[in-house]
């Protein structure tokens, strides 16, 4: 149950459980015995009601044997060390609560759900609630569905807050434009990508090969005098790269294309001291354009999926065995970067031109 607070005009969250009944000049005794007995349930406020505190219990049978008027009662919670799951029992039934993951990604201040189509429908007006009663500065809520198409943009429905897509999500001081309803954008390799950028040299020219809305490319840019062609199929990807240039002071030229990466080769022959192919379901089928564009001596850090980083290797060799290029390449290491699905990773493999 919500209720509105009298004090702060903010809902607060209600929920039954024990208490103990105590006087006011008693509170700091009873708190004292409770917490030494370890049976102060601290998931609750405690509160001033009728002229007596009640102070809530994880165990009534111990504080009766304090000696203590215990009963029960509703409680707001504390929202102190709790999850937005938390805030959603006896809202919603335990089935439903078991299968809603503990965790949502966000993106600059809208957060991003996974939920079936049904559960959302149903339940997602009060999910989206407790999120935001729990995180302030998130504004908006979308439960998401399926990746869809070459773009790898996400099926969303709007559960809660504001109704929008767009946003500025940052990253070490950065400031990235994104639409999640048009662009693909993974929140969680904020350190991936930065830990790209302390590779690169200055001077170095640089192929962000399926740069989305140009993560890695921002932060290349951020910190090296190099010079980063950023393509992608996706023309509102680019668009919010563009975007983003404009709000950042970059040491870097960045250089955005809307372009196929398949005829990328016919432009750039062997001019690449790096590229980056962060397109982890296809990156494969690209690897001998990437190699057509890249000098000798140069770095390819390609991602992919597979269950180990031996099986990710033996996927690449088998690639390479297909492909006729000039040039050799050394496999350098196999890094896991994030988990894909049960029993499958993305990886990325680092390789030298030689």
């Amino acid at each position: 149950m919500f209720r509105l607070s009298a004090v702060s005009g903010a809902l607060e969250t209600y929920v039954e459980t024990c208490a103990a009944v105590v006087e006011p000049e008693r509170t700091a005794e009873v708190l004292r015995l409770l917490k030494k007995r370890g049976v102060l349930n601290r998931r609750f406020r405690i509160v001033r009601r009728e002229g007596f505190i009640l102070i809530p219990v994880t165990d009534p049978i111990e504080a009766s044997r304090l000696g203590l008027r215990v009963t029960k009662t509703r409680l707001p919670l504390n929202y102190r060390g709790l999850t937005f799951k938390d805030l959603l029992v006896e809202r919603i039934p335990e089935e439903v609560l078991n299968r809603i993951p503990r965790s949502f990604d966000i993106i600059g201040d809208i957060a991003l759900i996974e939920l079936s189509p049904e559960d959302a429908k149903i339940y997602g007006k009060i999910i989206a609630e407790a999120i935001m009663k729990l995180h302030p500065n998130i504004k908006s809520v979308y439960a998401r569905g399926r990746t869809l198409g070459l773009e790898r943009v996400r099926e969303l429905m709007h559960i809660g807050g504001e109704k929008r897509t767009t946003t500025v999500h940052r990253e070490y001081g950065l400031k990235i434009f994104v639409d999640i309803a048009r662009v693909y954008f993974n929140p969680s390799l904020a350190e991936e990508h930065r830990r790209i950028a302390t590779y690169v040299k200055d001077g170095e020219l640089i192929l962000d090969m399926f740069a989305g809305t140009g993560p890695f490319s921002l932060h290349i840019a951020s910190i090296r005098k190099a010079t980063v062609i950023s393509i992608d199929v996706n023309p509102r990807a680019i668009e919010c790269l563009r975007v983003s240039i404009m709000l950042n002071k970059l040491r870097g030229d960045l250089h955005p294309l809307v372009a196929d990466s398949s005829y990328v080769a016919s432009m750039f022959l062997s001019q690449f001291d790096r590229v980056i192919m962060n397109l982890p379901q296809n990156s494969l089928n690209f690897l001998s354009q990437a190699l057509e564009i890249t000098k000798r001596n140069a770095y390819i850090y390609l991602y992919t999926i597979a269950p180990s980083c031996s099986d990710a290797v033996k996927m690449l060799q088998s690639t390479i065995s297909k492909i006729s290029v000039d040039k050799k390449v050394k496999v350098e290491n196999c890094v896991r970067i994030l988990p894909y699905s049960p029993r499958r990773y993305i990886y990325r493999i680092n390789l030298c031109t030689v």
